[in-house]
């Protein structure tokens, strides 16, 4: 049997003054808090997001990059080798540092990780539901994960979609 002191705490948790916790207990169930409490123990652990550090990234890149910023803030999101010799104030090097601009919706992606170097790549669609693939290169920095180098490949269907990371330099020379 559960000890109701132990489990005290639980009398708190209530949705428009029912107890829903403490409820079981009045009906002769004791043993049902322990199995509500385990259960949303099994859920919280199987809803934790595996570790992805490359997407995690790329989407604060996608979230927070835009035309009125990128001049300023590239920076925090390109490396400095691949920032060397840019003018970010040009709009055609702003256009090509805001590459994620051109897919519209996401497919999935995939990413791999060997020291302080990593790859990801991303499969989706453009805002005319053309099929493309973002391969990038990513470079531990100072505890950041930057992006190093980037292609965008434009492709025929989804059956092209990649289904491993690639990064660019492993196809291009």
């Amino acid at each position: 049997m559960i000890n109701p002191v132990l489990f005290s705490w639980l009398h708190q948790v209530r949705v428009n003054n029912l107890s829903l916790l403490w409820m079981p207990y009045r009906f002769g169930c004791p043993d049902f808090r322990l199995l509500i409490l385990s259960s949303l123990f099994f859920v919280a652990c199987a809803t934790i997001p595996k570790d992805e550090p490359l997407y995690s990234a790329y989407s604060k890149y996608k979230a927070e990059a835009n035309k009125e910023n990128i001049a300023t803030q590239s920076s925090a999101y390109f490396s400095a080798e691949l920032l060397k010799d840019k003018n970010t104030g040009n709009s055609e090097i702003q256009n090509q540092l805001l590459f994620k601009d051109y897919m519209a919706v996401t497919h999935n992606h995939f990413e791999r990780i060997n020291g302080t170097q990593g790859c990801l790549t991303v499969n989706g669609y453009d805002s005319e539901k053309v099929p493309l693939v973002f391969n990038i290169e990513y470079s531990r920095v100072h505890e950041k994960w930057m992006i190093k180098a980037i292609d965008v490949q434009l492709v025929n269907s989804e059956h092209e979609f990649k289904d491993k990371a690639i990064c660019p330099y492993e196809y291009i020379n």
